[in-house]
């Protein structure tokens, strides 16, 4: 009598397996909607005070999203780390993320008045675009994706996820802001003020970004505690 082959059940498809990686990659982008929420909420208190107080209020409010939102997104990748790093994971994660939006803010609002409002870039708005966002995205990524590497297993970990996600993310900006240029969207094209392209472009290539980033350092992660 033949035995009968023994048929292994299917293992996760590796797609889903990233993807559910990435998920809290979401958390970051929402800080944005964060801050449109508290915005509106405040509209009335900020419409009382003077114009020049009404929006300098506005970068505590913004600050204060990035630092919540940042925790949540590390407080989520703490389960592919050790359970006992979870508060310094949370910490680093709101610190990087509001130290270095408004730093890479800061540098590339300064570009913006040299290359755009002063007239003086090289190329067209669209390649413009990619060329400072994409390398400002990997910084970003690098600058949050070592914060938590460092929190939760030290420099070694930093340095390999620093790479990890500036790699990652920056490949993913770069792919959702082409094909969006391809499909019509271009940063800089006709009627883009209109419809506010630039601001959306950036927007959702900002959430790719933190999806890609996400996966690759929670991989790392993962495989750094069963290691």
């Amino acid at each position: 009598m033949e035995t009968p082959l023994a048929i292994p059940a299917p293992a996760a498809p590796r797609a889903a397996s990233l993807i559910r990686l990435a998920l809290p990659g979401l958390i970051l982008p929402a800080s944005f909607l964060g801050v449109a929420v508290m915005a509106v909420a405040l509209q009335p208190l900020l419409a009382l005070l003077p114009s020049d107080t009404s929006q300098a209020a506005q970068f505590p409010m913004i600050g204060l999203a990035l630092f919540i939102f940042g925790g949540l997104w590390a407080r989520a990748l703490a389960r592919h780390a050790n359970p006992g790093m979870r508060r310094r994971m949370m910490w680093s994660g709101a610190i990087s993320h509001v130290v270095l939006v408004f730093l890479a803010g800061l540098v590339l609002g300064r570009l913006e008045e040299v290359f755009v409002s002063e007239g003086h870039s090289p190329l067209p708005l669209h390649q413009l675009f990619t060329a400072l966002f994409v390398p400002a995205t990997a910084l970003v990524c690098a600058g949050m994706s070592a914060a938590i590497g460092l929190a939760a297993g030290g420099g070694r970990l930093a340095g390999r996820l620093a790479w990890r996600g500036a790699l990652a993310g920056a490949a993913a900006f770069l792919i959702a802001n082409v094909i969006q240029d391809l499909l019509g969207r271009r940063v800089g094209g006709p009627n883009a003020a209109e419809t506010a392209t630039m601001i959306t472009v950036m927007f959702i290539s900002n959430t790719t970004a933190a999806l890609a980033m996400t996966a690759a350092i929670a991989r790392r992660l993962r495989a750094a505690r069963t290691a």
